[in-house]
């Protein structure tokens, strides 16, 4: 058990988190067509320049007058994929930690069963918190106003 604690620890300190990197925007052109994806580096006068992770050195540059809108946080599936994943293996850790060995069917029997029953309730509890979400979108369109608009949302943000 001890060891099972110390992995998801050190699972969950090499995580990714918006605190270390610059936020994680998607950006669309004017006809809904996802262009890019990335944490932002640099906002300037007239680009946008996202990178993919933080061991990543290659830049995406993209001119304001490509953006269509621009979308904050990632996809609602993320968290349904993630509620998912949990669930699965938590229940199925569950399963094999409270099964008695000598049982009819098993460890292995009760890890699997319980996994795929957690499969549909892990889809359920991550869409259930999509709304928990907040994402924003920001018009752009082209259109120097809306993006100083944006700069300027993004600069208090970063700046809070």
């Amino acid at each position: 058990m001890k060891t099972l604690v110390c992995w998801l620890i050190a699972l969950f300190s090499f995580s990714d988190t918006d605190a270390q990197n610059g936020q994680f925007v998607r950006i669309f052109n004017s006809g809904h067509k996802k262009i890019s994806k990335g944490h932002i580096a640099l906002i300037t006068d007239s680009s946008l320049q996202l990178y993919k992770n933080a061991r990543d050195t290659a830049y995406s540059n993209i001119h304001f007058k490509e953006i269509g809108y621009i979308k904050s946080k990632r996809s609602g599936w993320i968290n349904v994929m993630a509620g998912t994943a949990a669930t699965a293996a938590g229940m199925a850790i569950a399963g094999a930690a409270t099964t008695k060995p000598d049982a009819f069917f098993g460890k292995r029997f009760a890890a699997t069963v319980l996994g795929i029953i957690g499969v549909p309730i892990g889809a359920v509890l991550g869409a259930a918190t999509i709304p928990l979400n907040k994402s924003k979108r920001f018009v752009v369109n082209g259109d120097l106003q809306n993006w100083n608009s944006f700069k300027s949302h993004y600069h208090a943000i970063s700046n809070e």
